[in-house]
């Protein structure tokens, strides 16, 4: 193979390599996505251990081990993933989120009475709908997050007022089954629902203790595109400069 083939051999190869690597700066994590994706998960763990709570007072008994332990398990390892994808404005905040979520989840226990050999069909419920709303106001604000929205975006209002009513009503009817530990608590654990997802919205935007981490070329994200390859002629043709510069004849 002469000269001249082994140049546009490399070249063919460098070019390659280029749209590889702009493919995969593209689909890189944004900080916003990282952030609703942790959101997502937090609200998930919340929904499932008072759901894992719902089920031991629909029997009077505590809360199944490996019910919790699963939860805990798969809020671990989902968040060790979204963090791999890089773009994160926090990181190494595992440990800090699920202790806040733990901590929403202990007080709720206590605030519905968790403990109690007595079964209670409307108590289930309310842990059950509880964990929903949880989730339901986490998953709006992430979607906020995601796509640039203010949290005053008519359809972010609309979102979050849905998760509200929804709870609201739920509450009403549960206390309907008349065997409830607590009741008249609507107000009371709406507002302690509320106060968890802010302590959610306080650590998305590098103002927490997790360490920023700038993003990573990862797929999923989108940057600025690139300027557009120098094409095989004209690399030959700057070639051909620098060579004739340097004070050596090329052939016809």
């Amino acid at each position: 193979m002469n000269t001249k083939k082994l140049v546009l051999a490399g070249l063919a190869s460098a070019l390659v390599a280029l749209i590889a690597f702009n493919a995969s700066v593209a689909r890189a994590q944004t900080g916003p996505a990282c952030a609703a994706a942790k959101k997502k998960l937090a609200g998930k763990k919340d929904q499932k251990l008072l759901t894992c709570d719902a089920v031991g007072v629909s029997k009077g008994t505590t809360p199944n081990s490996d019910c919790l332990q699963k939860t805990r398990d798969g809020f671990s390892t989902g968040w060790d993933k979204v963090e791999l994808k890089g773009g994160c404005f926090t990181s190494n905040d595992k440990s800090t989120i699920e202790g806040k979520v733990d901590a929403h989840v202990s007080d709720l226990e206590s605030t519905l009475h968790l403990t109690g050999t007595t079964p209670s069909k409307c108590s289930s419920k309310k842990f059950k709908d509880s964990g929903k709303k949880g989730a339901c106001l986490l998953g709006c604000h992430g979607k906020a997050q995601k796509k640039g929205l203010p949290l005053n975006d008519p359809s972010i209002v609309a979102c979050m007022q849905k998760c509200r009513d929804k709870f609201s009503a739920a509450f009403t009817k549960d206390e309907a089954a008349g065997d409830c530990r607590t009741t008249s608590d609507t107000s009371n654990v709406e507002a302690k629902i509320d106060e968890m997802k802010k302590a959610m919205d306080a650590r998305d935007h590098g103002g927490g203790h997790g360490t920023p981490e700038p993003p990573r070329p990862r797929p999923g994200d989108r940057v600025e595109p690139l300027e557009p390859a120098p094409s095989v002629a004209e690399l030959r043709h700057q070639r051909r400069t620098r060579l004739v510069g340097g004070g050596i004849t090329l052939g016809a």
